[in-house]
């Protein structure tokens, strides 16, 4: 977190107040959702600057010298709340029911698409901007685009309409580019009927119509923590840790102008005529100089001996202590471990208790496994309603579930012993996916771990056919006698390859 430098600026939607080529409700939609946009840019602008370590404090105006105020002084805590909650939410793919991603083409679009990196840079804006947007949409014909383009967004370009009763997105916009005043020139407008291109040239929009058959907006909101009230979720960056980040800028910056004194230690002198430090040696000079000579004044038959002192050294133990007391607080706030912070409150802790100290961190990040979830199950349907021209969603992607990596991340072994616990016990199956799953594996490694597997049973069922008649041809004395003299062993057979 800065003292000065200002954050990155969101875009403005300026221009005439009709569209060339839209009717007055889809303009009129429009203006609403750029409004929407600039009036959330603010509160947004400033968490992504706490984020970034870039936003702009006040200070009290009584430690820290006017001059000094400028001095930037950074606290990483916002980024480290949000990059540790983010890092327990990982997405590994999806569960379908009624068949398996593999044969629907799922997990080939997807791994076309980045969709694992998409998901975590969404999740990223999600949780400094309380959401993110994800958009989906045909490539254009004639060009390097895929069959379908999926787009993330932060809530910095992007905002929609929502529709309670239907739990969805009605209406959208996406700002593509900007000018040189920062002003936007080019957005593109998601209705139920159609995706608007609309391009701003002279200060007049233009818009232009590119109709799908979705019967909804390709657009899907990536939500932190919503509730009933706030359907557009909650900033991890909440109002107490920005708080808690501005008191320890100041506790850092008050530090710093300590540490200063540690190099130049204040010194006083008694009985010395005051003008005898104007003369001839700077202030500085005599603050750092390695040899202090004064004399008395021979003059003054009554004038003492000048005697110098030094007051005593200035410590930080003081901002230490806030700062630990500010820790305590973020860590509070944030739901993780005080020693993360860089702030030690004692010894290292155990294996264990550094598992119950993660505990409230990843009870949050399976908090937000349902609605993250959710939203990437509604961008899997779209995109394979695009890529097959579909009007409906498939039934086969009926009941799709998103997986994610447990949050708690139990190692190798303890994940083994409880698998095969529930493998002894027959809850689960032994040739189960989820078998894999449960034990840790991605779905690459599953994958190639299903394909040993058949071939493993192929080459099984081929020795049991094979082997019988080899037995009973070496029974055949002529035989034998071949099979001895080339030195042929019965008791294996050739393996598939």
């Amino acid at each position: 977190m800065g003292t000065e430098v200002a954050p990155r600026q969101a875009p403005a939607i300026t221009g005439s107040p009709w569209v060339r080529g839209l009717d007055t409700t889809t303009t009129n939609t429009f203006h609403k959702l750029a409004d929407q946009l600039q009036s959330k840019a603010t509160r947004n602008m400033l968490r992504q600057g706490y984020y970034d370590a870039k936003a702009t404090i006040r200070h009290l105006g009584i430690a820290v010298p006017p001059h000094l105020q400028r001095f930037q002084t950074t606290v990483g805590w916002p980024s480290k709340a949000v990059d540790m909650l983010e890092r327990r939410i990982r997405f590994q793919g999806f569960v379908t029911p009624a068949a398996d991603p593999g044969m629907l083409g799922l997990d080939e679009l997807m791994a076309e698409i980045q969709f694992e990196m998409l998901v975590s840079q969404a999740v990223t804006g999600a949780l400094v901007n309380s959401n993110s947007w994800i958009f989906t949409t045909a490539g254009q014909p004639g060009t390097e685009d895929p069959d379908v383009v999926v787009t993330a967004r932060t809530a910095l370009h992007a905002t929609g309409r929502w529709d309670a009763r239907r739990r969805r997105i009605t209406d959208a916009i996406d700002v593509l580019s900007v000018d040189e005043q920062g002003e936007a020139d080019a957005v593109l407008m998601y209705t139920r009927d159609s995706v608007i291109g609309l391009v701003k040239v002279n200060g007049i929009w233009h818009g232009r119509h590119r109709p799908h058959q979705l019967s909804r907006p390709p657009a899907v909101m990536v939500p932190y923590r919503p509730s009933l009230d706030r359907p557009f979720g909650r900033s991890k960056i909440s109002r107490p840790m920005m708080g808690i980040t501005d008191k320890a800028v100041r506790t850092a910056l008050r530090s710093e102008i300590t540490a200063e004194f540690y190099s130049a230690p204040q010194r006083y002198v008694l009985d010395l005529d005051p003008g005898t430090l104007d003369d001839g040696v700077p202030g500085w000079a005599q603050l750092i100089g390695r040899i202090l000579a004064y004399e008395r004044d021979a003059d003054d038959p009554d004038a003492k001996t000048p005697t110098v002192g030094q007051f005593a050294q200035a410590t930080q133990t003081p901002h230490i202590e806030h700062m630990r007391e500010l820790a305590a607080e973020m860590a509070a706030e944030a739901n993780i471990p005080a020693g993360v912070l860089g702030v030690y409150h004692d010894n290292p802790a155990s294996d264990r208790a550094m598992h119950t100290a993660y505990m409230p961190l990843d009870e949050d990040a399976e908090r937000a496994h349902t609605p993250i979830g959710w939203a990437l199950e509604q961008v899997a349907v779209l995109t394979v309603m695009i890529r097959d021209g579909l009007t409906e969603p498939p039934s086969a992607l009926r009941g799709i579930r998103s997986r994610f990596q447990d949050p708690a991340r139990p190692t190798r072994a303890a994940a083994t012993d409880a698998v095969v616990k529930q493998v002894e016990t027959g809850i689960l199956p032994a040739d189960s996916e989820v078998t894999l799953q449960q034990l840790g594996y991605d779905a690459a490694t599953i994958r190639q771990i299903q394909e040993d597997r058949r071939r493993s049973r192929v080459n099984q069922l081929i020795s049991g056919a094979i082997r019988p008649a080899a037995e009973q041809a070496s029974a055949v004395p002529e035989v034998a006698e071949v099979m001895e003299r080339r030195g042929a062993d019965t008791s294996g057979l050739p393996e598939l390859r």
